[in-house]
């Protein structure tokens, strides 16, 4: 292919970019040498039998020439100190390169709009490999029109170099900015999600991406990811490929072990590649490294990721679920479609139950387990190689069993359970409903929930008695909105799933305080209330709740912590009969919630109502097993408020 024929600072034709003339009155411009990255410095790099990609965020002007001795692509543009006229293009600065084209910012005359131009690398000319994959990105990127994919504006032919202009993204690209450290939850969420449904737009033209990562992600103007670079794009609906059989592309870190065999690829890779990009907003890395392409892909063969919570202790469990279902091994494990993740996460930012579940303890120590297994192996052979003594040594103790384990195992027998102390974390703990923030507390100090919306975090999955005592100690520090309350939650019972949907159902004995205006909310039980939730899960809308709505993270300012507030207590006491409820006032009397308690006659119409109500707008979901039943979860509920927990005890009772 022909080099640029224009001169970098007169303009007129020159057989290579420069003409005599200039040089003669201003000498030879000096070369920058290109300080290439070593092969094990990044451990993201492609691997895909070129050249690795260097992904650069923007960089400040060039300051010097490339010369056909520092390109390893003679017959490309050469950006120097002035810009260079290409075509219609005023070329500013290169911001990257790899196997395939050179990227620069650019002026577009006509329109005087800054643009990114990608020229196709001049020694790539006769490469029907690269001139494909060229054709194949601007394919893509021509029939895509979604905001968060990188738009196109031109595609043509300067001079005999092949090129298409697209809009500029002035932040950078999303690799630069995960330099500086994970992202906030919420906002690694939202920027996933949002690449998830482009992808899920590009899947619904017939457009694989196949190299989802960080560094092809470019941060716009408005702050809004944009979905670049689809040179390893494949239609779905064509014959022709790119790829030779068995030949691996794609970047080693973000690609799932189907593309990692060089196997033929779905929708799923995409998914899990979005999982790998998720996975690095919310731990900062990669889910594998190693000092060589080939390192990584055995690791993506054969490992399990890091669960996040392990590298970053505060990752909510929800969104630790959803990354590890999209980094599942294999593709039918994964949501089946980039929608179905978006979905997934949004779920999750609204505080709504997730489709992926966090993972038990148990789960989780089988993990440890599988991933720590040629070290396991190791310390056995080397047990074993000492000959004879092994087998006169007592065996090792079993692992103990998770905490929710020993919790169900004491309800099972009867005995009177701590789930909170006076002070620290709860034994167990998972969300049953939306999420918040529930932290270690500093030593000596009692537990702390935030959340705003409707949230319940689950202390124990089953009561595992027909009749018991649940008493709690809680104090309220801040509110969010007029309408705040705090309390506990139990008889939490799922109904049978059809293929309709199906349903959850919880009753809840809040206490509702108002700290915005300083006065308790005056209801049915003043201030305390028994209230009956039921909520709706379908295929389509997999969480709807008969009741206020479920929570999301915290992300308002809350007011100073009143320690002044006093500690309010409740007592519930669930039977097959009903349920009776009691708080005790701060001068240490003692009320019921409602005289008489709450017959199961009345909960069972409760649930008749809501049934009635929800089955005309979602019929033929299984509602069954959701009247008055004792057993079930039981938690702590806190609604757009700061709450502190201590001294929370499930006791069964005698018949």
């Amino acid at each position: 292919m022909p080099e640029l024929l224009a001169c970098p600072r007169c303009g007129r034709p020159a057989p290579d970019g420069r003409c005599p003339d200039c040089d003669d009155r201003f000498g030879r411009a000096s070369t920058v040498q290109r300080a290439d990255t070593p092969a094990d410095a990044d451990p993201t790099r492609e691997y895909a039998g070129e050249p690795a990609t260097q992904d650069h965020a923007p960089a400040g002007p060039a300051t010097g020439v490339w010369t056909d001795a520092d390109s390893t692509a003679p017959g490309t543009p050469a950006v120097g100190a002035r810009p260079v006229q290409f075509g219609n293009y005023e070329l500013r600065e290169e911001l990257g390169r790899g196997g395939m084209g050179v990227v620069f910012r650019a002026v577009q005359a006509v329109a005087r709009r800054e643009v990114a131009v990608k020229v196709l690398l001049g020694g790539a000319a006769g490469g029907a490999v690269h001139g494909g994959r060229f054709e194949a990105e601007v394919s893509a990127l021509a029939n895509l029109r979604h905001p968060n994919i990188v738009a196109v504006f031109e595609v043509g032919e300067v001079g005999g170099s092949a090129f298409f202009s697209m809009e500029f993204a002035p932040n950078g690209t999303l690799a630069a900015r995960l330099k500086d450290g994970p992202l906030p939850f919420a906002a690694a969420a939202a920027l996933v999600g949002k690449l998830a449904d482009a992808t899920a737009a590009a899947h619904a033209l017939g457009v694989l991406h196949r190299d989802i990562k960080p560094a092809n992600v470019l941060i716009g103007a408005d702050g809004e990811p944009k979905l670049s670079d689809f040179g390893l794009a494949k239609w779905v609906d064509r014959d022709e490929s790119l790829t030779a059989s068995g030949a691996v592309m794609g970047t080693p870190s973000y690609m799932p072990p189907e593309q990692a065999r060089g196997a033929e690829v779905g929708p799923a890779a995409d998914v899990y590649a979005l999982g790998a990009t998720l996975y690095e907003c919310v731990c900062g890395q990669p889910p594998f490294r190693g000092k060589d392409a080939s390192t990584i892909i055995r690791r993506v063969l054969a490992d399990e990721p890091a669960a996040p919570r392990s590298l970053r202790r505060d990752t909510p469990p929800e969104l630790e679920a959803i990354v590890l279902r999209c980094l599942e091994k294999q593709p039918e494990k994964r949501y089946a479609t980039p929608r179905e993740l978006a979905d997934d996460l949004r779920r999750w930012q609204q505080g709504e139950s997730t489709v992926a579940r966090p993972l038990s303890r148990g789960q989780r120590l089988a993990r440890r387990v599988k991933r720590n297994r040629k070290r396991l192996a190791a310390a056995a052979l080397a047990l074993a190689a000492v000959g004879g003594v092994i087998a006169a040594w007592p065996r090792e103790k079993p692992a103990p069993p998770p905490p929710v384990a020993e919790i169900e195992a004491a309800l099972k027998r009867g005995e009177r359970v701590e789930l909170v102390g006076a002070t620290g974390a709860p034994k167990y703990q998972r969300w049953a409903v939306g999420v918040g923030d529930a932290p270690d507390p500093p030593p000596g100090q009692p537990f702390m929930i935030q959340s705003l919306k409707t949230g319940l975090l689950e202390l124990t999955p089953d009561s595992h008695a027909d009749r018991f005592r649940l008493t709690a100690e809680f104090r309220q520090d801040a509110s969010l909105t007029s309408d705040s309350s705090t309390g506990v939650f139990f008889c939490f019972k799922s109904g049978v799933a059809g293929a309709a949907g199906s349903a959850d159902r919880v009753l809840v004995l809040r206490f509702e305080d108002d700290q915005i205006t300083n006065t308790p909310v005056h209801r049915v039980g003043d201030p305390f209330s028994l209230y009956d939730f039921l909520a709706v899960r379908t295929p389509d809308v997999p969480f709807v709740l008969h009741g206020p709505s479920p929570a999301t993270l915290l992300v308002n300012e809350v007011k100073p912590v009143d320690r002044s507030r006093p500690w309010r207590k409740v007592v519930a006491e669930v039977t097959p009969e009903g349920v009776q409820a009691f708080w005790r006032n701060p001068d240490g009397t003692t009320q019921p919630v409602l005289a008489g308690g709450v017959p199961s006659k009345t909960i069972h119409g409760n649930v008749s109502d809501h049934r009635q109500a929800l089955a005309e707008s979602y019929p033929g979901v299984g509602f069954d097993g959701l009247g008055h039943t004792p057993r079930g979860g039981v938690g702590l509920y806190v609604r757009d408020a700061r709450s502190f927990f201590r001294n929370v005890v499930l006791e069964p009772l005698s018949p």
